[in-house]
C-alpha cells in the first residue's frame, strides 16, 4: 500500500570525476491515488557543479522527473512495483542537465526476517 510522504535531501561528491566538487539538492514527493496507484514528484531544487565546460561552477534547477508508479503483488512480506519515470528537460545544460528520458523500472522491497528490510529493482 503507498501512503504520503515528503523528503529532502541534499548531495554532495568531492572532486566528482576529477571535475571539482559537486553539490545537490532535491525535493521528493509520493502522491498515491489509490492503494494501488501513485505518482512520485522529483523536484531537483538545486544542482551545483562544473558541468561539461570544467571551468566555473553554475548552480541551476536540475531536470524535473513525474514517476508513475503500479503495485504489481503485495504480500505481507514482499511488495512488487512497476515504475516509468519520465524525466522533463528542464535544467541547464552547462549542469549536464536538460535531457529527456523515459524509464521503466521494476522495485521490490522484502520483511522476511525481524525487521530486516531488502530493497531492490531493475531498470
Amino acid at each position: 500500500m503507498f501512503y504520503r510522504l515528503g523528503i529532502a535531501t541534499y548531495g554532495y561528491a568531492h572532486n566528482f570525476l576529477d571535475n571539482g566538487n559537486q553539490n545537490s539538492g532535491q525535493l521528493q514527493f509520493y502522491l498515491p491515488f489509490n492503494r494501488r496507484f501513485e505518482f512520485r514528484v522529483d523536484i531537483p531544487v538545486a544542482v551545483s557543479n562544473r558541468g561539461a565546460m570544467g571551468k566555473d561552477y553554475e548552480t541551476n534547477f536540475g531536470d524535473f522527473t513525474l514517476v508513475p508508479r503500479v503495485i504489481l503483488s503485495e504480500t505481507q512480506n514482499v511488495t512488487q512495483s512497476f515504475n516509468v519515470a519520465f524525466r522533463m528537460p528542464t535544467g541547464d545544460t552547462s549542469n549536464l542537465n536538460g535531457v529527456a528520458a523515459i524509464t521503466p523500472t521494476y522495485e521490490f522491497w522484502t520483511n522476511w526476517w525481524k525487521g530486516l528490510v531488502l530493497r531492490g529493482g531493475a531498470g
